[in-house]
């Protein structure tokens, strides 16, 4: 994966003391042997905009980017040994006529046939028991969710903004995004609804000419593999036509973790959106979510 990519290297920032994760072991993690107990993430809203990772040795040394700003920004509690996750308790979408939540079975990546026959219940959803899991994830691009959960929340933007979706595929910019609805995500012990912005969850990717956006949708994880990789080191057919696509797929497993249920991935859309800051000197753990505005926000 390294031969075609920009970049040198993978760097761990895990929110343990040691490699294994088990705070036992004889290895300490690298952001322990350089003696910081806090980071910061944030990207730019696209491609090609300025990103910063900044460490610090507590998370009040951070740059004043990571301060909270507004409504649409929280501290929130992490769950989980090893990975930096957070409880997920809603999904939703907000337009001018309110918030509208997934609930039940819907919310919980259950397919229908799991509904049909017991596996899944209503009371099984993300806003019940112990809800779901998020992993907020830099080395992830997309948002991924449960697979039957990818199409409910797909439905609730058409519910909201009939036809809007269909209509900036046909689009080779994303200039119209804002006819669509901001995507609600509740996070944390603390069940803080953030909202993700349409000119964040929409961009603008290569697809292959005549792929129609149900095709797209349906095999969207192959897809996008075949879009990262340049034509020079591949034989995916060509012509590509931009076209302006949701972030949302489909993760393709249904990954139970042992204590906080069923798995999502909130990827790099995460960090568009918000300035993040993961505070390992804290106990329990913390994630930050800033709110950021403007083009090149984190420059």
């Amino acid at each position: 994966g390294f031969e075609g990519s920009s970049f040198d290297g993978i760097m761990g920032l895990g929110k343990n003391t040691d490699s294994s994760g088990s705070n036992s072991g004889s290895d300490e993690a690298l952001l322990s042997t350089m003696n910081q107990g806090a980071f910061g993430v944030c990207l730019g809203k696209g491609d090609g905009d300025n990103g910063r990772l900044d460490l610090a040795r507590h998370k009040s040394d951070l740059p004043s980017l990571y301060d909270l700003q507004g409504s649409n920004s929280a501290k929130l509690t992490s769950v989980g040994d090893y990975h930096w996750g957070m409880r997920l308790s809603g999904m939703g979408v907000r337009n001018s006529s309110g918030d509208t939540f997934l609930h039940g079975a819907e919310g919980y990546g259950c397919t229908k046939a799991e509904q049909m026959t017991g596996a899944c219940k209503d009371t099984d959803g993300c806003d019940s028991g112990q809800n779901c899991a998020a992993v907020i994830d830099t080395g992830t691009s997309l948002m991924l969710l449960a697979d039957e959960n990818y199409y409910s929340l797909l439905q609730l933007i058409e519910d909201s903004a009939p036809g809007k979706m269909d209509a900036l595929f046909e689009e080779s910019n994303c200039d119209n995004a804002h006819t669509l609805p901001d995507v609600l995500l509740t996070l944390g012990e603390e069940k803080k609804t953030l909202a993700i912005s349409p000119s964040v969850y929409m961009v603008v990717m290569p697809v292959g000419v005549g792929t129609g956006l149900k095709e797209w949708r349906r095999t969207k994880a192959a897809n996008l593999t075949k879009a990262a990789v340049k034509p020079e080191h591949s034989e995916v057919p060509w012509p590509y036509s931009d076209r302006c696509v949701d972030v949302f797929s489909p993760m393709g497993a249904r990954l139970i973790t042992s204590h906080n249920g069923l798995m999502y991935i909130l990827g790099m859309p995460m960090f568009r959106q918000f300035a993040v800051a993961f505070d390992r000197a804290a106990s329990p753990h913390t994630i930050s979510f800033a709110h950021v505005d403007g083009t090149h926000t984190c420059a």
